[in-house]
């Protein structure tokens, strides 16, 4: 029974990252609902102003939508996630969120849900801001760009549309 539990577990945590499991309280009771990474999306979206379709196409384009580990260095991941968020840029916008609205919130590079949040801020700055994902100058270029990395010493093209967020 314990391994039957634990095979269970381990299942959920692969699927959990399509639609998270949210508390919320209705008539004083707690209840467990789900929420899409795609409702995510369209709620941040909308409290700081960003693009849902852009934040949505970045997604879709750097993960599809899933948890994953990239961009390798020496055999260690270096970028994480749902948008493939580098260590040094997520504490960098995590902490410039925390100074632009004066609060002490904490962001977990492995929550979708932090992940959604902070790129959906990141998204309502400057082009600067954005242009750090290879994803969104592709999208903001057509749809391809042809770039050089340095880290890698040879050309990428990359390929990445713009899409619309299912509404439900």
């Amino acid at each position: 029974m314990k391994r039957f539990l634990t095979t269970i577990a381990l299942l959920s945590v692969v699927f959990i990252p399509q639609s998270l499991i949210a508390l919320d309280s209705v008539d004083g009771e707690t209840q467990a609902k789900e929420t899409t990474l795609e409702q995510y999306i369209l709620t941040y979206t909308e409290k700081f102003g960003s693009d849902p379709d852009v934040v949505y196409s970045v997604m879709m384009c750097e993960s599809r939508g899933k948890w994953v580990q990239g961009d390798m260095r020496g055999g260690v991941p270096h970028s994480f996630g749902q948008f493939q968020f580098f260590t040094e840029t997520w504490n960098r916008y995590a902490k410039l969120y925390r100074e632009t609205f004066g609060v002490s919130d904490e962001f977990d590079i492995r929550s979708a849900h932090d992940q959604i949040k902070l790129t959906s801020f990141v998204f309502s700055l400057s082009e600067s801001n954005k242009n750090e994902w290879t994803s969104y100058r592709s999208i903001n270029n057509g749809g391809t760009i042809t770039l050089y990395s340095k880290f890698h010493k040879r050309y990428f093209t990359i390929s990445c549309p713009l899409i619309k967020i299912p509404r439900q």
